[in-house]
């Protein structure tokens, strides 16, 4: 039987590069972040923070968009005298909230971890969700898929255009959404006993990220971010029985009128997400909560805090 040379030649290139792969993954373990789901979201976010001054921050905000769309930390500072650093990453899964804050707490002593409640209710898995199966197949199977921001930076490196060095931002990790588009659906947290149940692996990341926020000297807070698009009173129910049976914080925010959101003006996209008006709205609810109930000290006049000013000067120059 003749074999087809060419057929010999693409299958010896496919299995050499197959065993190139095999060879490059063993060398580029995943190591501490073998459970995570976007890995270049975690480190970036681990480097920004890393970039802080060492010990500076009493606050970590942690969660998906709702969380770096709804706390200000230069506002924060600015009427509270409060330092803190949004760790919100997009579609963060609690997986990645425990590695990041698993990390930081190396540099960092916060007094207060907040965690939005939104992503309690994205899947936690590693391999992520349907769409994402290919690649996180290869990622689990072949690790050096999961460096392909590492070879970027590398490259970037050697010609002069690298991202991968650590460093903070003004904004402390908040993102500015100015763009308003109402929520005209009325009343959507209507009083119920339903509940919408985590998954398992939500339980088993919360229990984690508590043991590690104890073994830290550090409280946990869990908070409901104003989502008429998101929230229900069933997901309500369910955080509020977990966080009253592990004896932590809990503010729904959807259930507090004196917030006065104003679905008129306070979302950029119909009641998903707010603006930077109804983040301001939020920021100062917590900065109240975080000085009367959990006793943050004002730290506006002490020395070495005089970045944290120009933050401030960040903000305002956003309501010009």
């Amino acid at each position: 039987m003749k074999i087809n040379k060419n057929l010999l030649k693409s299958a010896g290139f496919l299995l050499g590069l197959f065993v190139l792969l095999l060879i490059m993954s063993a060398v580029f373990h995943r190591g501490r972040f073998a459970d995570v789901y976007d890995r270049e979201s975690v480190e970036r976010k681990i480097n920004e923070v890393h970039g802080e001054k060492d010990n500076s921050l009493e606050v970590l905000f942690c969660g998906d968009s709702e969380c770096y769309s709804s706390f200000c930390p230069p506002l924060l500072f600015a009427e509270y005298g409060h330092t803190s650093y949004v760790c919100g990453t997009s579609a963060q899964r609690l997986c990645d909230t425990y590695a990041i804050l698993e990390e930081v707490f190396k540099s960092q002593s916060p007094q207060v971890v907040v965690i939005e409640t939104n992503c309690l209710y994205r899947g936690t898995s590693v391999d992520g969700d349907y769409k994402d199966g290919v690649l996180n197949f290869l990622t689990n199977k072949l690790p050096i898929f999961a460096y392909h921001s590492d070879w970027k930076n590398f490259v970037g490196s050697v010609v002069g255009t690298g991202t991968g060095k650590k460093g903070s931002n003004d904004l402390k990790g908040f993102i500015v959404r100015n763009s308003v588009n109402p929520y005209k659906g009325g009343c959507y947290m209507v009083e119920s006993e339903d509940e919408e149940q985590f998954s398992d692996d939500t339980y088993k990341y919360l229990d984690k990220i508590l043991k590690l926020c104890n073994e830290n000297n550090t409280k946990l807070l869990l908070v409901s971010s104003p989502s008429p698009r998101n929230w229900t009173y069933a997901r309500h129910n369910s955080v509020k029985n977990w966080a009253e049976q592990s004896q932590v914080g809990y503010l729904d925010l959807n259930l507090q009128n004196n917030l006065n959101i104003d679905w008129d003006t306070d979302t950029k996209d119909g009641g998903d997400h707010v603006n930077f008006a109804g983040a301001k709205k939020v920021t100062r609810f917590i900065g109240e909560y975080l000085s009367d109930v959990c006793g943050l000290p004002d730290l506006r006049e002490i020395n070495g805090y005089e970045e944290w000013k120009e933050s401030c000067k960040a903000i305002y120059d956003l309501e010009k």
